[in-house]
């Protein structure tokens, strides 16, 4: 088997058990928070960031991380770097309703990332926001 088919194939593995993975921890995540709370809105936002300002985006995102769950209207708020995309990151949010994201956009930890942000990207954003209206667990 050449060099190249075997990485390919051990990559391919080893991507499937990451998105396993990945799945089980968010599945638990998810379900002890969806006790309490109704998920309407989810935004998943794209940002590839430039390179030497890496440390200022994670500067001004972790004040985020630090306050966000304690909003009223917060299910979930994750950042995820890609694995083979460096300074790309992934927003993945889940909110109560649109009223909950307007007000944390409004916050003054979240403020600062959202002033600079422009600052800070290599290209555009992506930003999706979905409006769910049905949700399951699983992949029944």
């Amino acid at each position: 088997m050449k060099k190249s088919h075997l990485r390919l194939i051990i990559t391919f593995a080893l991507s499937i058990i990451f998105v396993f993975l990945t799945l089980g921890c968010y599945q638990t995540s998810l379900s002890e928070n969806q006790k309490d709370k109704e998920i309407t809105l989810v935004l998943a936002g794209k940002y590839k960031i430039k390179p030497e300002k890496r440390e200022r985006f994670l500067e001004l995102a972790k004040p985020g991380f630090e306050e966000t769950s304690k909003e009223p209207g917060n299910v979930s708020y994750t950042l995820y770097e890609e694995f083979d995309n460096p300074n790309t990151f992934l927003y993945f949010e889940e909110w109560v309703n649109r009223e909950a994201l307007n007000s944390h956009l409004k916050q003054p930890y979240i403020t600062p990332l959202i002033e600079e942000i422009p600052e800070l990207l290599a290209e555009d954003a992506e930003v999706r926001v979905y409006d769910i209206k049905n949700l399951s667990f699983g992949l029944e």
